[in-house]
């Protein structure tokens, strides 16, 4: 009972991004377990997705070649994103872990002929899942900032500095619910003020110049978003646990996320100090928000004060993050099977995982 106590506790602080506790549960580290990550993108095998892995994880090497699944360990299969192996076999090698995975999509995005019923297909084999879904057996954010292991003393410093523009988006559909709201907010505003909120890309407004042409420019994008002081982040589909590098953008260029989309502020407050954000769902009005944005722009010791999750967290690149869940699938493989999580057994797995897991998308509550 206590080593199966310890090993809860051991997966949940590092899901929370703290540090490992350092003793020995594994019974034989100088086996190497083997994952086969059945998905067409290989970034995840070439960027190396465990070398942020804690050293006192286990050895395991990543595949990603269809033979692999005669001797692998486990198998990662994303029902949207199917890579050599395609459709899954009838069965699968005894003592091998199966593992259902949604990574780049929102729950919502349902090919039925394709994610659906390989979904279906998959739901009696699958002994854990790896999603986005903080409730998943292995949790695998877009990103999630880490905690530091030394707190800095004394955190001050102006964030407000040279901040000429109030709020800015990146919006892409120029006829959805995200672009309403951006909107209804700009006009909430006193008309002085609406000059300093802007949209940027494919739906900007008439006579505005887009700074940077190439999204891909880093340094010019870094260069506009340190005169900004909030970042419209606005999910295009609202779901259980779907947050994306939109909100991210806030943490890695020195911005307030103003979050839309997820269940509500409580699925961002997983990834992210609650203090260090505002989200849509906080608001009754875009009046109401508008006033909220006017203050804080105001105040620069009340704005600088969301910053303070710089002394106790750190931004990661997102893959450093999205690499925890095979970390933790990679420990998990080294541990006694008695001590390792059970078996999902699943009756309908597309009912766990597609139903009720968005929400219509609105402007204010």
């Amino acid at each position: 009972m206590f080593a199966s106590t310890v090993v809860s506790w051991e997966r949940l602080r590092v899901a929370l991004g703290g540090p490992a506790l350092r003793f020995s549960i594994f019974p034989d580290t100088n086996t190497t377990k083997h994952i086969l990550i059945n998905s067409k993108y290989k970034f995840s095998i070439a960027d190396g997705l465990l070398a942020g892995c804690k050293e006192e994880v286990p050895p395991c090497t990543l595949h990603s070649d269809k033979d692999a699944i005669h001797f692998a360990d486990a198998v990662v299969w994303n029902p949207r994103w199917m890579g050599p192996i395609g459709k899954p076999p009838d069965s699968k090698r005894k003592g091998q872990r199966w593992l259902f995975n949604f990574f780049f999509e929102a729950a919502v995005y349902r090919n039925k002929k394709v994610s659906q019923s390989t979904t279906l297909k998959l739901a009696h084999d699958m002994d854990w899942t790896m999603t986005y879904d903080a409730h998943s057996d292995f949790f695998q954010p877009y990103n999630q900032l880490a905690k530091r292991d030394t707190i800095l003393p004394n955190y001050d410093e102006n964030m407000a500095t040279n901040k000429s523009m109030l709020l800015v988006a990146f919006i892409s559909n120029c006829k959805g619910v995200r672009i309403s709201i951006f909107k209804s907010i700009r006009e909430a505003l006193p008309m002085e003020e609406r000059h300093r909120v802007k949209i940027f890309g494919k739906c900007a407004e008439k006579g505005d110049v887009n700074p940077c042409p190439n999204r891909k420019d880093v340094a010019c994008m870094d260069r506009v978003f340190r005169t900004v002081k909030f970042y419209f982040a606005a999910e295009n589909s609202w779901c259980k646990g779907y947050i994306t590098e939109k909100f991210f953008r806030g943490y890695e260029h020195d911005m307030v996320p103003l979050a839309v989309g997820g269940f509500g502020r409580e699925d961002y407050e997983f990834l992210a100090p609650g203090s260090s954000f505002l989200h849509l769902d906080d608001f009754t009005s875009a009046e109401m928000l508008a006033k909220r944005l006017l203050e804080l722009d105001r105040d620069d010791e009340a704005y600088s004060q969301m910053f303070h999750w710089r002394a106790t967290h750190v931004f990661q690149h997102a893959r450093v993050r999205y690499g925890q869940g095979i970390c933790e699938l990679c420990a998990e493989l080294h541990l006694e099977k008695k001590l390792q999580r059970p078996e999902r057994k699943f009756k309908n797995l597309d009912h766990w995982w597609y139903e009720g897991r968005c929400r219509p998308q609105s402007t204010f509550r």
